[in-house]
């Protein structure tokens, strides 16, 4: 496959993030970091909820039966989200989620595994299991 832009910032992010001076290089440190990155963007996200209120969650079971194809399923399942999430908390999410991106894009470095192959080998295995990859 050839390489498109895209996949020129990914590969270019992952040099970056290489090239930074860490205080601890360890992929111990790293992993636990990546760990507190995630519990971030739990926070952010529903602090999006109970502090600002420019979203509400609204969290059920979600409505479909198992009789029902994979196409009629997508359609009935919710994302447990009412509304939009505001400008300012978009831009504190988007923070948080490039902060966890940045942990786990140094695990890869700490373990010599490219970024864009874990996202193309991921899209293939999505893509060949369709619906029987479900998540």
């Amino acid at each position: 496959m050839g390489n498109s832009i895209k996949d020129i910032y990914i590969d270019d992010y992952q040099s970056v993030v290489s090239d930074l001076p860490m205080r601890n290089r360890s992929v111990l440190d790293t992993t636990s970091k990546f760990m507190m990155a995630s519990a971030h963007v739990n926070r952010t996200v529903l602090k999006a909820a109970t502090t600002c209120g420019c979203i509400k969650i609204d969290a059920h079971k979600q409505n479909f039966e198992d009789e029902l194809d994979y196409e009629q399923m997508l359609e009935l399942m919710e994302t447990h989200i009412k509304g939009d999430i505001c400008a300012e908390c978009r831009d504190k999410i988007e923070k948080e989620i490039g902060n966890a991106f940045f942990y786990i894009t140094s695990i890869c470095n700490a373990l010599n595994i490219s970024v864009y192959d874990v996202i193309l080998k991921d899209k293939e295995t999505m893509s060949t299991l369709g619906s029987f990859g479900l998540r």
